[in-house]
């Protein structure tokens, strides 16, 4: 009897075995799909993406505003990016703790239309305090919250600017 028990569980570790392979090969394939997939979709993507690329890695970080644009407008091909970087927004968040938010944002513009750029950052600049005044500390707790905010100052930037700006990059988000 002692012989069977150590036969019995030498193949219940072997079928424990092979449902490991066959989970790991699983894995392994799901994952190669999904990869593929991937790469799908970004050789499919618009040559913009790497032109925005280009601009950021050309401009390595340096703020773009009317004047600095200005110099350079004469011999630059059209549909242009450039960034221009906000001052950084302080506000105190509503609620009863009294936090003070910090934001570190920037606003990707496109096209050569330098004339209101500047005036145009600063009133953006603006209404991001305007509205971060309004949140709370509960709506900056998840990731999720987060997503909901950029995607809030996205749409203030697109309808402040239209086509001239692209979308706003938060470069920092600091809670006190």
């Amino acid at each position: 009897m002692a012989d069977n028990d150590g036969g019995n569980k030498r193949s219940g570790g072997g079928a424990f075995m092979v449902a490991l392979l066959l989970v790991a090969l699983i894995g392994v394939g799901g994952g190669t799909a999904f990869s593929m997939l991937v790469m799908n979709d970004i050789s499919r993507s618009p040559p913009a993406a790497s032109e925005q690329t280009a601009a950021h890695a050309d401009t390595k970080g340096a703020a773009h505003d009317t004047k600095n644009s200005a110099k350079g407008s004469s011999g630059s091909p059209p549909g242009r990016t450039l960034i221009s970087t906000l001052d950084p927004i302080y506000v105190t968040l509503t609620g009863v703790d009294r936090t003070t938010l910090r934001l570190d944002a920037a606003i990707v513009f496109e096209g050569d239309d330098d004339t209101n750029r500047a005036a145009l950052t600063a009133v953006i600049g603006q209404d991001f305090a305007l509205y971060l005044k309004g949140l709370s500390t509960e709506q900056l707790d998840t990731t999720a919250g987060l997503e909901f905010v950029r995607e809030d100052l996205n749409e203030i930037v697109q309808l402040r600017a239209g086509k001239l700006a692209r979308e706003v990059v938060l470069k920092a988000i600091m809670i006190e």
